[in-house]
């Protein structure tokens, strides 16, 4: 029995990865105690939930499983770790499951929403959990009452404090500190904003977010950095431009324009070329602007191939051509898998495509838009997908959840150097809403490994959401874009149904809607009004709220709703245009009106007729039709979507409750984004401090040419010398053959053409010394096969490396080798391998050296399969040189193997 346990303990530390760590004993006549004990000693030094669970698999009667189902549940507890708890929970027989499912609870139930709650309690239904969940729900109520998503106004103090002494430590209680503070951080109070988060920290439970936040507000700020305009030229007064994406040889800037003169729609693309350090006005690219979409650019590969674009949801890219870009094409299903992808980019190696996105599978409990963690933002994770052997795009792999959180995290930017990170995240903690961070990849074959991401501090984070944060190739800079807005005094009216169908839940959802969308308007300088209708044709206005920016009226208002029978929505309507006329602002700039129903009118007019009297009173006003769970084939749809028609409105359906405050949300932002701000939106770029920089890289660029110096299109291969990877890839560009490469430090890499008319011609570089930076500009001859033949060329095989003044081949050779024996066998042909040196040392020994050399080439095309009589090596030491023997860059030409082709 005891041999029996000593294997089992043997494949225990086997599968926890401990085999290294642990001596076999010689004397195996230990007792059962001792065995389990040095197993249990054995899970906590490995210390992860994985090595507890197969502790307790192989070890379940033992005294150490209490101590090990303890352990599981504290270590869940700090990572929040859900998959591996729920797999506990599920398929262990715990000894506490009471204690368990109260840890499940806490973690699952930590961001403090009432959704989560739902999805909780719809899983889990424990008698233990009783005044737990009434005491949930009371909780989540009061912070939804705090509508966090709009700005903190100081006079609703009490309310906040309240809630976040009730919810601490809960995650939407620390979204309402920073909501608090929020003044504070726009006005660099830091000191006030210190004193206000010290206050609430014993909520807390030593909450890491807290600690965080505390340190970001106490450093002290580095005054090194500066932040300037991209120029007058590029910014201009009556426009936006924003989402500036970077060439990576920082000498075109693609960005997204609005309101320019040049504009054909409403959101187009736009290029501007670095002219003498300065950025030019920016020239729109006709054939990726439409005037019915919006369109924006998301990225451009390093080598300037293809520009990746955001439709609805979809990733696409558009490929570079003579005449220009192509038409975008979309992705493969298995990266557009979400209801929802965006931020997606193209690695500086050609080989992965990094992106957000909602699908299923990832940290986020949800996966659509909707009002949580205090905004409206998709719960998105951040993925990376890496193009096979076969030039095909993999399955997205999640970032993991060291950078990926249940809540917002999105905008990833992977500098050329492949492993520093930049992103945007809300659940990381940090100053506001979405702050901006980095992290760096810990080896080079794992994407879901990473350090801990830093803030990048208050200098650059705002207490509202920041993204959009692109660094160039040099790493000395970074490029945003920034917006403010002054909003005009507006009014806009809610003319709101309700019926007896409104009844119940959907009262509640439209009450609940109309007070978080009015406080919304209110705080951006809007008074708002509030009708409903019911009863017959003559009284058709049950309760009127006059015009007001006082939010506690509006929320004593909308509280006290109630039904009434009967739907008399035209007659309705026609009142309302009447009361915006004689009771709205005169000083408003824009007046809007928004109207929801969920049935068909039981006027006593006819619609037509009420529009004609409305136009001829001049009482049009921009209408915002809300269908609520309208069918479309009813009455009332047609009739909402003619009143928005006539009125220049748009027409909103929905079918959800939940979906009513967005839609809601989406009439009203009607109001801001047309003509009733003033909008400042422009591109910005500041210096990045060396803390914050990512490593350099190294640059290759040239012209991939042919022999009459006309441009060629071509695939140019990156690979690692070392271990013959393909590491990457770039395109040369169609009009004018040229490439561009950014080669991380580290490695000694090789790059060769990649087509299959072409002799694979190459060259290298060698970055092994990471303090050594290059910026290699050097042309590529592309040579086609049959050239070769027919005008007997000769090609020089620059990516194989000898010993020095040897001739026995370096490992860095094998790549470049292989190539050729592929060729060689393929094709047939007859090849004469031709060794040559500078002219350094003796004349004899050089001759007899490169011939030594052209030698060790063949037999090593021989091992590789090639006919021996079919090669033929000579060695012309030094005669005929390359380049001069004056200089070392002459005398490294000079050093070369070159084969010549015979038919």
């Amino acid at each position: 029995m005891k041999n029996v346990l000593l294997i089992l303990i043997l494949v225990f530390y086997n599968i926890v990865g401990l085999t290294q760590q642990i001596k076999v004993p010689d004397n195996i006549n230990l007792s059962t105690n001792d065995i389990e004990k040095q197993a249990f000693e054995k899970a906590k030094l490995f210390g992860k939930i994985t090595s507890y669970m197969v502790f307790i698999k192989n070890f379940g009667k033992c005294e150490y499983r209490v101590a090990a189902e303890d352990s599981i549940l504290s270590i869940a507890k700090r990572t929040n770790d859900l998959t591996a708890l729920r797999h506990y929970i599920e398929n262990e027989k715990v000894v506490n499951l009471n204690f368990a499912l109260i840890v499940y609870h806490d973690v699952f139930t930590n961001d403090g929403e009432k959704q989560t709650l739902d999805l909780f309690y719809k899983k889990i239904s424990n008698s233990i959990f009783r005044n737990i969940k009434t005491n949930d729900y009371k909780i989540a109520k009061y912070g939804d009452e705090l509508m966090l998503e709009n700005p903190y106004v100081p006079k609703e103090f009490a309310k906040y404090d309240t809630y976040i002494r009730l919810a601490a430590p809960r995650e939407k209680a620390f979204v309402a500190l920073q909501r608090m503070i929020s003044s504070n951080i726009k006005n660099k109070e830091w000191k006030s904003a210190i004193e206000m988060v010290e206050i609430y920290k014993p909520f807390f439970e030593n909450n890491k977010r807290i600690t965080d936040l505390i340190a970001l507000l106490s450093s002290k700020q580095n005054k090194s950095i500066k932040i300037f305009s991209v120029g007058k030229l590029l910014n201009t007064n009556a426009g936006g431009e924003y989402l500036p994406v970077l060439s990576a040889d920082e000498k075109l800037m693609y960005f997204c324009g609005r309101d320019r003169v040049d504009n054909i729609g409403g959101e187009d693309v736009f290029v501007s070329k670095k002219k003498n350090d300065v950025w030019d006005k920016g020239q729109l690219i006709s054939n990726l602007s439409t005037s019915e979409t919006n369109d924006s650019p998301l990225s451009i590969s390093t080598d300037g191939s293809m520009l990746l674009v955001f439709k609805s949801g979809k990733l696409n890219y558009a490929d570079r051509t003579l005449t220009g870009w192509s038409e975008t094409k979309e992705f493969p299903l298995c990266i557009n898998a979400g209801s929802w992808q965006a931020d997606a980019m193209i690695t500086s190696n050609g080989r992965g495509l990094i992106f957000s996105s909602t699908k299923k599978g990832g940290e986020n409990l949800f996966n659509y838009r909707q009002n949580y963690h205090g905004d409206i933002l998709y719960p998105s994770d951040i993925y990376i997908s890496l193009m096979n052997e076969d030039d095909e795009w993999g399955e997205p792999i999640n970032l993991g959840n060291t950078i990926n959180t249940r809540f917002c995290d999105r905008m990833p930017f992977l500098h050329p150097d492949m492993k520093t990170l930049y992103f945007s995240s809300d659940g990381h903690g940090g100053l506001g809403k979405m702050d901006i961070f980095k992290s760096t990849r810990l080896a080079d074959s794992c994407w879901n490994c990473w350090s801990e991401p830093i803030n990048l501090g208050s200098e650059i984070n705002t207490s509202e959401s920041d993204a959009d944060f692109k660094i160039t190739a040099s790493g000395d800079k970074a490029f945003f874009s920034y917006e403010t807005i002054s909003y005009f005094e507006n009014s806009t009216l809610f003319l709101l149904d309700v019926s007896g169908s409104m009844n119940g839940q959907k009262l509640e959802a439209l009450k609940k809607a109309a007070l978080n969308v009015g406080k919304k308007a209110i705080q951006n300088n809007t008074e708002v009004s509030i009708l409903t209708f019911g009863g017959d044709c003559t009284h058709p206005i049950i309760h009127i709220f006059p015009f007001s920016k006082n939010i506690d009226s509006l929320s004593f208002f909308t509280e006290n709703l109630k039904t009434v029978d009967g739907t008399p929505m035209y007659e309705a309507y026609l009142f309302a245009c009447d009361y915006m006329k004689k009771h709205s602002s005169s000083k408003s700039k824009n007046k809007t009106i928004t109207l929801m129903t969920d049935g068909n009118s039981t006027s006593c007019s006819m619609l037509n007729d009420v529009l004609k009297m409305i136009s001829e009173k001049g009482e049009v006003y921009k209408t915002q039709s809300i269908a609520y769970n309208v069918s479309d084939n009813s009455l009332a749809y047609t009739d909402l979507k003619q009143i928005s028609d006539f009125s220049k409105g748009k027409f909103h359906p929905t079918s959800d409750f939940d979906e009513l405050t967005s839609t809601f949300e989406g009439s009203i932002n009607e109001i801001f984004n047309v003509n009733s701000a003033n909008y400042n939106k422009d591109i910005y770029w500041m210096n990045l401090p060396h803390q914050l920089r990512p490593d350099k890289v190294s640059t290759v660029s040239g012209k991939l040419i042919d022999k009459n110096n006309r441009p060629v299109s071509a695939k140019i291969r990156l690979e690692d010398l070392e271990t013959g990877e393909v590491v990457g890839q770039s395109k040369s560009d169609p009009k004018d053959g040229s490439f561009f490469l950014v080669l991380p430090s580290g490695k000694i890499y090789g790059y060769y053409v990649d087509e299959d008319e072409y002799f694979p011609v190459s060259n290298n570089v060698d970055l092994q010394n990471d303090k050594k930076i290059f910026i290699v500009d050097m042309d590529l001859k592309a040579i086609k096969f049959s050239q070769l033949l027919n005008e007997g060329m000769i090609v020089p095989l620059n990516n194989i490396f000898f010993q020095f003044a040897k001739y026995s081949l370096l490992p860095y050779s094998i790549p470049e080798l292989k190539r050729v024996a592929s060729i060689i066998k393929k094709s047939g042909f007859k090849v004469e391998i031709i060794g040559h040196t500078d002219s350094v040392g003796d004349t004899e020994m050089n001759q007899t050296l490169s011939e030594n050399r052209a030698e060790s080439v063949k037999m090593f095309l021989i091992a590789e399969g090639c006919d021996e009589a079919k090669l033929n090596a000579k060695g012309f030491g030094e005669m005929k040189p390359a380049s001069s023997n004056k200089n070392e860059i002459g005398r490294a030409k000079n050093r070369r193997v070159e084969l010549k082709f015979v038919n």
